[in-house]
């Protein structure tokens, strides 16, 4: 959904449903990459620094 600075209310109305369909949909994704990848990725290359570290701070950022 893209919102532009000249649209009307409902453009806006539209805004909550979506983003609250967006995160629904980015949960099992994030978990995924939680559960799986950022283990077996921590598990050659370590989780205290590097990538690891950024992508768990990006999902924890989004979380809240």
């Amino acid at each position: 959904m893209k919102v532009e600075l000249n649209d009307d209310r409902e453009s806006f109305k539209r805004l909550p449903p979506a983003v609250e369909k967006f995160l629904s949909d980015l949960e099992p994704h994030s978990e995924r990459e939680e559960g799986v990848l950022f283990e077996m990725m921590a598990s050659y290359i370590g989780r205290e620094s590097g990538p690891i570290a950024v992508m768990e701070y990006e999902h924890d950022q989004v979380k809240c």
